[in-house]
C-alpha cells in the first residue's frame, strides 16, 4: 500500500468555508492553535503533465510534489511564485518529492534502473544525496523538519515499516499490532504523523509523540490518513467517507476541519505550513486531478 499519485491544471481562486467537527477524544499533541475556516484556492498543473500532486509547503511558500508525464513516468518538482522546476534524482527512472523544510532541503524518493526505490535529499550546498534504511529492499522518504530529521517508510522481508532518521541514525516505527506503518510528516518538536493498516486492512492515521502512539480517525470515515504536521501541531491529511468519496481535513485543538475544493469530486490535503497555508490535490468531474494551494482569507 502506497499513498501516492494525483494530478492538476488551470489557475483561479475560489472560496470555501470548511466545516468544523468536534473530535470525541483529545489529541495528544496539545498546544495547537485554531485553524482559519475559509481559504482562497489556486489550482496548478505542471506543464503537459497528466498528473500533478502538491505534497508540502514551507514557510517561504515553496511547494514540492511530483507530476506524471505522458509516458507514465513520475518526476519531482518545486513550485515557486508560479515557476515550476524539475527536480529528478540524477539517472533515476522515476522520482517523487514529498518534503521540504525552511532551509529548502528537499526530501523524496527515486527508482533506479533495477526498479529499487531509494530515499534522496537535495540542497544547494550539498546537492543530491541518496540514502537507504539499513538492509531494506526499498526505502521511501516523505518528510523532514527544520533540524533535518527525515521520516519515511521501508520494506523488508516482513513488510512495510515507518522510520525516522536523525543525524544518520535510523529508528524503526511500527504502530502496535499494525500490518503496515508509514511515517509521513515530522515537525520541529519531533511530533510524527502518518498512517497504519490494522489486521483487517483498514487504514488509520496516527500521531507519535514522545514514544506515545495515538490513533486518529476522521469521524464516521472508513479510512483516514495523516500526511503532515506544522510547528503549531496542526496536522492535515485526507479521509474516505462511507460513500467512498475522498475529502481533505485539518486538525487543531481536538477538532477536525473538513476541506473540499469547490466542485471537486475528491480532495486530498497533504501539506500545511506555519501560516496555515495548505497544499494538496483535487479531482474534477472529468476524473482529472489537479494540485492546489490554499491561503486563509
Amino acid at each position: 500500500m502506497k499513498i501516492r499519485q494525483l494530478q492538476n491544471r488551470a489557475v483561479g481562486y475560489a472560496a470555501l468555508v470548511i466545516t468544523a467537527l468536534v473530535f470525541a477524544g483529545v489529541m495528544t499533541y496539545a498546544q495547537s492553535t485554531s485553524l482559519p475556516v475559509s481559504f482562497n484556492f489556486t489550482s496548478f498543473d505542471y506543464p503537459s503533465a497528466t498528473i500533478t500532486q502538491g505534497n508540502t509547503i514551507n514557510s517561504a511558500n515553496l511547494i514540492v510534489g511530483f507530476y506524471t508525464d505522458t509516458s507514465g513516468v513520475d518526476h519531482g518538482f518545486t513550485l515557486v511564485k508560479g515557476t515550476f522546476t524539475n527536480m529528478d534524482y540524477p539517472g533515476s527512472s522515476a522520482s517523487q518529492l514529498w518534503g521540504i523544510n525552511d532551509s529548502n532541503q528537499l526530501i523524496g524518493y527515486y527508482t533506479d534502473s533495477s526498479g529499487v526505490n531509494h530515499g534522496y535529499s537535495y540542497s544547494k550546498s550539498a546537492g543530491f544525496a541518496s540514502f537507504d534504511y539499513p538492509s531494506a529492499e526499498d526505502t521511501y522518504a516523505y518528510g523532514s523538519n527544520n533540524a533535518g530529521d527525515v521520516v519515511g517508510a521501508f520494506i523488508d522481508s516482513v513488510g512495510e515499516h515507518g522510520y525516522v532518521e536523525q543525524n544518520g541514525t535510523f529508528t524503526e516505527i511500527d504502530y502496535p499490532s499494525a500490518t503496515t506503518t508509514e511515517a509521513v510528516g515530522i515537525n520541529s518538536s519531533g511530533v510524527i504523523v502518518g498512517l497504519f493498516l490494522d489486521s483487517g486492512g483498514a487504514e488509520h492515521g496516527y500521531t507519535l509523540v514522545k514514544g506515545q502512539y495515538t490513533q486518529i480517525d476522521f469521524p464516521s470515515s472508513i479510512a483516514t490518513v495523516l500526511d503532515k504536521v506544522n510547528d503549531k501541531n496542526q496536522a492535515t491529511g485526507w479521509f474516505e467517507d462511507s460513500s467512498s468519496v475522498f475529502h481533505g481535513y485539518a486538525t487543531a485543538k481536538g477538532k477536525f476541519l473538513q476541506i473540499d475544493y469547490p466542485s471537486s469530486t475528491a480532495t486530498r490535503t497533504r501539506g500545511i505550513n506555519n501560516d496555515d497555508h495548505l497544499v494538496g490535490q483535487w479531482t474534477d468531474a472529468g476524473g482529472v486531478a489537479h494540485g492546489f494551494f490554499a491561503v486563509p482569507k
